[in-house]
């Protein structure tokens, strides 16, 4: 049970370090996105962005994501 929450606290610094690699812009889509589900078009307008804009973002972020934790999720966003 110790190693399961060792590996756990591993696991969040992993995710947080590579979430830290996004912009504060690119981070706040992911989490509208992935974390309260919303669509791109909701999303562009609680940011007042265009739509388009939201779906670049998210597109660079998931390309950072995947860089950065390929090595913990293979099969993490394999898009």
């Amino acid at each position: 049970a110790n190693d399961d929450v060792e590996d756990d606290r591993e696991l969040i610094t992993l995710v947080r370090q590579a979430l830290s690699q996004l912009s504060e812009q690119q981070r706040k889509i992911v989490e509208l996105h992935v974390m309260e589900g919303k669509k791109n078009l909701e999303i562009a307008d609680l940011l007042n962005l265009s739509e388009n804009t939201v779906r670049t973002h998210l597109k660079r972020a998931y390309k950072i994501l995947r860089e950065n934790l390929s090595c913990i999720f293979p099969f993490l966003f394999l898009s």
